[in-house]
């Protein structure tokens, strides 16, 4: 079976209220890992504050019914698909699920990829998206990460 994979980015709408930010980004996270793992599917969450990139990996027919549930979430709006292609291997293949947040340490590599000085996906290519999201990955992605080796 190929593999496919799927880079989307979409406009943040978690407003800090009885939970904080981060908690439900670690709840995503802990959803993520739990429901991804009989699907066999493994990615990565880049979030900035403004923005969600996410990359998704998998059997075409999972990486796409995961995509729908995903987009249709209210914690974000204005979904746009960046890339679907089949690949030849995974760049997460030991992620169920990763998550990365911009701060101090990972900065740099957010203005590396900027455009026009500031970190906007609606004017970043596919693989610009995957690039930051492979760079983020090494740096170190969430400490929550669960294991797909």
């Amino acid at each position: 079976m190929p593999l496919t994979r799927l880079i989307y980015f979409s406009e943040n709408q978690l407003v800090p209220g009885t939970k904080s930010v981060l908690a439900t980004l670690g709840d995503i996270l802990s959803k993520s890992n739990r429901n991804n793992k009989p699907l066999d599917l493994t990615g990565a969450l880049v979030f900035d504050n403004q923005w969600f990139v996410q990359v998704l990996e998998g059997e075409r027919a999972s990486v796409w019914t995961t995509f729908e549930r995903i987009r249709d979430d209210e914690r974000h709006d204005n979904v746009v698909i960046a890339e679907f292609v089949e690949i030849e291997q995974r760049s997460f293949a030991t992620w169920w699920m990763g998550l990365a947040t911009r701060h101090a340490k990972t900065e740099h590599l957010f203005e590396g990829l900027a455009a026009q000085g500031r970190f906007d996906p609606r004017r970043m290519t596919a693989a610009q998206l995957l690039t930051l999201t492979t760079a983020l990955a090494q740096v170190g992605l969430a400490r929550q990460l669960g294991s797909a080796a």
